[in-house]
């Protein structure tokens, strides 16, 4: 079937609806979209990127231990950060968008949140002690969790919300005993619509909760997901990151040979982890998919606890942000003759994406 191409705005983006795609029987058509602009990121292994503004874009160098923030024009207006544990300095980095024009680096070796302008102009900075793992940052507060999954006597994680300003815990539950998902495990979680929540579990299930006090929840099992075993450049980042943890410990490829190849043979979970969920102004959940990921990458899109349809990007999703209706897609390009896979930010506008239209605004910043 011939695919329908719709142009807007003299070009700046494209909707291609991609008829024919592999999709659910029955499931909305996946839109392809076109970036509308794209900048230059630097090679990294933190997949993270802050969409701080429409107009400006913060992601991490992990190499040389600082954040960069470039335009969407590709301006730099700020490179802050060095190697080291006193103010403006990390261990490790981890990035979000604290509110509009501020973007959170969250340090769990140093066990703080550090909070700049895009410039590096520091604004605030408080603890985040414990075990606790930051999966996003608001004005209002810091979500996340604390724990390792299920323990011999039953939970051991549960979601939290944090003071931004002291660290202080303002709200902690574990629902693992009232999430009834096929395999009992319970991923990261998400504010969504109003007080509500929204957790990724199992291999394709999505857990719903209306509000923090609430005694059932909703699972969904994701009409997208199917059994997709890893592509190449899936097993290559698997190895590498084997070889990271390593650290100055020396092993020969032979020897992660066997870890590869049962990897290769485990179906991938639906969910691109850690930065699984967004919101846009419209009221609409995005999902980031682990499927394909090597030419196109693939982002569902739900409205409250349905499935509303898909949208295609180009080349290896490693992160992305949503804010207002700008998404920005940290992307791998396609390895080079040397293997090289360039990064770089591409540029998308969704508001004009056709379905879930009219879902109330979630905005949190």
């Amino acid at each position: 079937m011939q695919a329908a191409l719709m142009r807007v705005v003299s070009g700046a983006m494209v909707l291609t609806v991609a008829t024919g795609c592999a999709a659910p029987p029955g499931a909305p058509e996946i839109v392809a979209l076109v970036p509308f602009a794209e900048t230059q990121a630097p090679p990294s292994d933190n997949h993270d990127v802050a969409l701080v503004s429409p107009e400006t874009a913060c992601v991490v160098e992990s190499f040389e231990y600082r954040v960069i923030c470039r335009t969407r024009e590709g301006v730099t207006v700020g490179a802050f950060g060095r190697q080291g544990e006193g103010p403006g300095e990390f261990l490790s980095a981890s990035i979000v968008r604290q509110s509009h024009g501020t973007v959170a680096v969250w340090d769990a070796r140093l066990g703080r949140v550090s909070v700049f302008e895009p410039d590096g102009t520091a604004v605030s900075e408080f603890p985040v002690s414990g075990r606790f793992h930051v999966t996003g940052i608001s004005a209002a507060g810091v979500y996340g969790a604390e724990g390792f999954g299920p323990g011999p006597e039953g939970p051991a994680i549960e979601s939290q919300v944090r003071d931004a300003a002291t660290g202080e815990i303002l709200w902690r539950r574990s629902i693992y005993e009232i999430a009834d998902t096929e395999c009992g495990d319970v991923g990261s979680a998400m504010p969504y619509r109003d007080d509500g929540f929204v957790f990724w579990a199992c291999q394709g299930d999505l857990v719903f909760v209306e509000d923090p006090a609430a005694e059932t929840v909703t699972v969904v099992r994701s009409p997208t997901y199917v059994a997709e075993l890893p592509n190449q450049r899936d097993v290559d980042a698997y190895l590498d990151d084997m070889a990271r943890m390593a650290g100055t410990m020396s092993m020969p490829r032979s020897a992660m040979e066997p870890y590869a190849t049962a990897y290769r043979e485990q179906p991938k979970k639906l969910f691109h982890v850690p930065r699984t969920f967004n919101a846009d102004s419209q009221g609409r959940l995005w999902v980031a998919t682990t499927r394909d990921r090597d030419a196109f990458s693939y982002l569902d899109v739900w409205v409250g606890t349905e499935y509303v349809g898909t949208v295609r990007i180009r080349d290896r999703l490693m992160g992305y942000d949503i804010l207002d209706s700008t998404l920005v897609a940290l992307v791998e390009r396609k390895p080079d003759a040397d293997g090289i896979a360039q990064r770089a930010i591409d540029w998308y506008d969704i508001g004009r994406v056709p379905f879930g239209v009219g879902g109330r605004s979630v905005a949190r910043d």
